[in-house]
């Protein structure tokens, strides 16, 4: 092991869970930890994009603090999806003005689902702003994004935890992933629309596991199922929850990284 090494940081999805991202990020950077490629779908595409600009855990927290997705004027007219998702490019404009991969501080790939072609994509140069959007757009709450001519929606429906772009790049590959799932009743999936759901997320969680050991450490607390996805009143909560099982897993973090802490190695 170089010296120096490239860390890795993969993002997972998870709506407003995502917020233990944030956590995770600050504990990294409190031990002198600093990711230089980032992979993201989702909210940790968005996160992730946040991060490589240059902001630091504290504004990111900020930032979703102030996101606000469920307006009157976001609601989708002749569009397949309940909202329009470009109602939020001004949005994406205020915080990536220069709207290009290649302004970032950090190199970043993210994850989106091409509806058409039955496939994940990964964009790492180019536009930045329409790749965010779609990597986000949660079908059916949001309505999909085109790119090049084609409709792209959430990056999760084809890969929930995109660590493949780091694989090749990186020495030390660090895993996050906020799509805890826990047993519910019979009477939560009596409808079509809740089996559709549980069945949907529950796909997420197994690609996302079986590709947990290609992390050298993976946060992945348990308990986060108990926070709403799209709760923007639990971010707070979210936070803390996650900012103490990073801390509890400090001894293991430093022992991936022997350069940074001897006594570990």
């Amino acid at each position: 092991m170089k010296s120096d090494p490239i860390i890795g940081l993969v993002l997972s999805g998870g709506g407003f869970r995502g917020v233990g991202h944030v956590a995770l990020l600050s504990v990294l950077e409190d031990l002198g930890i600093r990711p230089s490629v980032i992979s993201g779908v989702s909210i940790g595409a968005i996160i992730g994009a946040l991060y490589a600009k240059g902001d630091s855990p504290a504004q990111i927290l900020d930032t979703l603090k102030d996101t606000k997705i469920f307006r009157p004027s976001s609601i989708s007219v002749f569009k397949p999806g309940f909202l329009d998702s470009r109602t939020n490019l001004k949005y994406f404009q205020s915080h990536f003005p220069d709207n290009d991969f290649g302004t970032l501080q950090k190199q970043l790939y993210v994850t989106t689902t091409n509806l058409q072609e039955s496939r994940h994509e990964v964009f790492s140069k180019g536009p930045l702003i329409e790749p965010l959007m779609a990597s986000s757009a949660l079908p059916p709450l949001f309505s999909p994004v085109t790119i090049n001519g084609q409709y792209h929606t959430d990056g999760c429906i084809m890969n929930s935890f995109p660590v493949e772009p780091l694989l090749d790049r990186c020495d030390i590959i660090i895993g996050s992933s906020v799509n805890e799932t826990r047993p519910i009743s019979r009477q939560s999936i009596r409808t079509s629309f809740g089996l559709s759901i549980r069945t949907a997320r529950l796909r997420m969680l197994a690609d996302a596991k079986i590709k947990y050991p290609l992390c050298d450490y993976i946060f992945a607390p348990s308990g986060m199922s108990s926070f709403n996805a799209l709760n923007r009143r639990a971010i707070d909560r979210i936070y803390r929850f996650s900012h103490q099982h990073v801390q509890r897993d400090i001894e293991q973090i430093k022992q991936v990284f022997p350069a940074l802490f001897p006594s570990f190695a």
